[in-house]
């Protein structure tokens, strides 16, 4: 009987220890996970704080860029983590680790914060075209943002994140004045504006004479505000015979060399690669150095006539370089050597005057006028600049008597058209 006593305790005993023993297993190997994270900055420390579903250690890698660099590390097994971060000012990028016991760990993605005192930065431009305006910037995250525009709010609120926007502010004078405020535990930090609407382009006059002697000629200029005034002279004519025949002579991994046929009266020629120009030859070819090895080049030249007018661009070739280094680099356009840079003036409203220089025969000029909100205004003008007297290259007096001299006996050429004798 005793026996069998026996037995049966062991029958009923053996599935409970069992089941307690799987019950044990189940929770060691259940994954340890993150959650409630939060970086709370002050002016001097961060304090990142989580909790974990499992007793785990607590371990914060953070920096001042995304490659972190340093590490706090706590072996205490907490649910309820919190680690001080000390002296980072500006952006910190942090990531958290936490390890339960058994050695399964769980870690967050990089996350970003700004520290340090409490601040507030935008840029509000101090001209504007618009009666509205749109205003971004950053702060701390948590921060609450105020927009007082002209003594009354019109804008508030918290941000989650470290910027802001706030679109479609609108401004209702003039002259404005905006104070944003940011505030966060007690800190408070203010920034102030003043924003000028100028819903309008300026008003521009010009007076200067259809005719010159001389190169300098004085123009007459009114404008309604202040604006930068910029005077470009071209001259308008005939446009150059646009180049042929051009072809690739030469090729390596450190040079191309272009040619092509010349044209007569040609003293300029622009050199075009991938469209832009890079270089004035005065001969009919061209040797470019800054190129990088193995890659393609599409290459293109035009001609600058005497009246400084450019020709069409020429038929394209393309140059594919050999295996080699790269040499390339920026360049910067140049220029032709006619075209005259453009002269620029500050000028404040009213009427004042100004020189620009002339180029002998006809000169376009073109006055442009920009106002501190970006409006531009144009005027364009024809002026004729004439040094000389005209002369007569052709004429038959000699060969007139008194009896036969009349209007339609005397013939005369000129070295300038008479429509241009003023």
């Amino acid at each position: 009987m005793k026996k069998h006593l026996i037995l049966l305790a062991l029958i009923v005993t053996l599935p409970i220890a069992q089941a307690a023993l799987d019950q044990e297993t189940s929770l060691q190997g259940a994954p340890i996970q993150i959650s409630d994270a939060l970086a709370t900055p002050s002016n001097s420390t961060t304090l990142i704080t989580w909790t974990t579903s499992l007793p785990g250690t607590s371990s914060v890698d953070y920096g001042p860029t995304r490659a972190l660099g340093q590490n706090v590390n706590l072996s205490a097994l907490e649910t309820s983590h919190q680690v001080v971060l000390q002296g980072q000012q500006g952006t910190l990028f942090y990531r958290i680790t936490s390890c339960e016991a058994g050695g399964d760990c769980a870690q967050t993605l990089i996350e970003g914060v700004v520290t340090g005192p409490l601040f507030i930065t935008t840029i509000i431009p101090h001209f504007l075209r618009s009666s509205q305006i749109d205003i971004a910037g950053r702060t701390k995250a948590g921060s609450t943002i105020t927009i007082n525009v002209n003594g009354a709010d019109i804008r508030k609120a918290q941000v989650s994140e470290d910027s802001f926007l706030f679109k479609n502010v609108p401004l209702s004078k003039v002259n404005n004045t905006i104070i944003l405020t940011a505030e966060n535990q007690g800190e408070r930090v203010l920034q102030q504006y003043l924003v000028v609407v100028d819903a309008e382009p300026p008003r521009l006059n010009i007076s200067l004479p259809a005719v010159s002697l001389v190169q300098s000629v004085v123009v007459n200029v009114t404008v309604s505000e202040t604006i930068n005034l910029t005077v470009t002279v071209e001259k308008k004519g005939a446009s150059a015979q646009r180049p042929s025949g051009l072809r690739i002579e030469d090729i390596s991994s450190s040079r191309v060399k272009i040619a092509w046929n010349p044209i007569q009266g040609i003293e300029e020629y622009g050199i075009y690669r991938n469209g832009t120009r890079i270089a004035i030859a005065r001969t009919p070819s061209h040797e470019d150095f800054a190129i990088n090895g193995n890659a393609q080049y599409r290459y293109q030249v035009s001609a600058m006539g005497v009246a400084c007018v450019e020709s069409d661009q020429s038929d394209s070739v393309n140059a594919q370089t050999n295996d080699g280094a790269n040499r390339a680099g920026v360049v910067a356009e140049e220029k032709f050597s006619c075209k005259r840079q453009p002269q620029i003036f500050i000028l404040n409203p009213g009427k004042t005057t100004i020189n620009i220089a002339l180029d002998q025969g006809e000169n376009f000029v073109t006055f442009t006028a920009k106002d501190r909100a970006g409006f531009t205004s144009t005027v364009q003008e024809k002026v004729l600049y004439d040094s000389a007297a005209p002369r007569f290259v052709e004429q038959n007096i000699n060969q007139l008597s008194p009896v036969n001299l009349g209007p339609r006996a005397l013939r005369l050429n000129l070295y300038q058209p008479v429509h241009e004798l003023a």
